[in-house]
């Protein structure tokens, strides 16, 4: 026969708990979340990840199926065979922080065909770069930065110095120093330096969403037969805006110093250009308004 106990009230006076047990506890839910890595930075799942600042002879990659992921190589000279890379799936984001120190160029250098690159599916995706330039040895790179999204995910692009998808002679005929896609989503680049590539210098396609293409560093192309120095495509809205010390040299052949392409689309273009833009500009649109801006700098 069970007994039943019917219980009315408990004094909380009369209950206890380890003070230092409930600290603990309290303390390991502050915490961020630390993805899980090996000691040469690479792993999976969501939080934060930290690197020393390095070379890394198989590069530094990560993966993230559920959650945010965070990863900082600090000063990393080197990727190695590997390149800097995250791959996201779901509606996971990715960040990506590289420091100031510069990358080497020698065979310790990153030989990967992307030195740094992420791709996601609808997450976001937001990769800075310090005052330390981003290049590897010039017969494997392809591209400098690269950033995939094969759904909706935003795109931000932040760089402090050079980017070099390799040297104008030797490296990829194909090679594109920041290229960024995405199936709907928008797409920033913000350029802090000059980049060198032999295709592109900096290539944006949107399908859709916004793109915002800012740069203070020149665009130096070559070795190419299809050469343009941004090339930026969407039926969503084009904002390009180049400073006063931004130039686009074209070295060998001369294709465009900008196209855009807004077409099947009722997106804006928007062209703020300074004189240093040699090579023809194209701009294809759909039934969005065209304006192009052209001031001469102050002596």
């Amino acid at each position: 026969m069970r007994k039943h106990m019917n219980i009315q009230s408990i004094s909380l006076a009369s209950v206890s708990f380890p003070l230092t047990a409930i600290a603990a506890t309290l303390l390991l839910m502050s915490q961020p979340l630390r993805a899980q890595v090996d000691p040469d930075c690479t792993g999976s799942n969501p939080g934060v990840v930290t690197c020393s600042a390095t070379t890394y002879a198989d590069g530094v990659t990560h993966t993230v199926t559920s959650g945010d992921l965070t990863v900082d190589v600090g000063g990393a000279t080197s990727f190695g065979t590997g390149g800097f890379f995250t791959t996201a799936t779901g509606n996971s984001n990715v960040t990506m922080t590289k420091g100031n120190a510069s990358m080497l160029t020698t065979a310790a250098g990153t030989t990967a065909a992307t030195i740094i690159g992420a791709t996601s599916q609808d997450g976001d995706i937001s990769i800075t770069t310090g005052t330390g330039s981003v290049q590897g040895v010039s017969p494997n790179t392809q591209y400098g930065i690269r950033a995939v999204s094969s759904g909706t995910g935003d795109i931000r692009i932040v760089t402090g110095a050079t980017v070099n998808a390799g040297d104008l002679i030797t490296s990829n005929s194909s090679s594109i120093g920041i290229d960024a896609s995405t199936q709907g989503g928008n797409i920033t680049m913000s350029v802090g330096g000059d980049v060198y590539a032999r295709q592109t210098g900096l290539r944006a396609h949107a399908n859709g969403g916004d793109i915002s293409i800012s740069s203070s560093g020149n665009l130096s192309i070559g070795g190419s037969s299809t050469l343009r120095g941004i090339e930026a495509v969407t039926t969503g809205d084009i904002g390009i805006n180049l400073g006063a010390a931004t130039a686009v040299y074209l070295v060998t052949g001369t294709q465009h110093a900008i196209f855009t392409d807004t077409r099947g689309g009722a997106g804006t273009t928007t062209l703020n250009l300074f004189r240093g833009v040699g090579a023809p500009i194209e701009a294809l649109t759909g039934t969005g308004a065209l304006t192009i801006n052209v001031a001469t700098p102050t002596p």
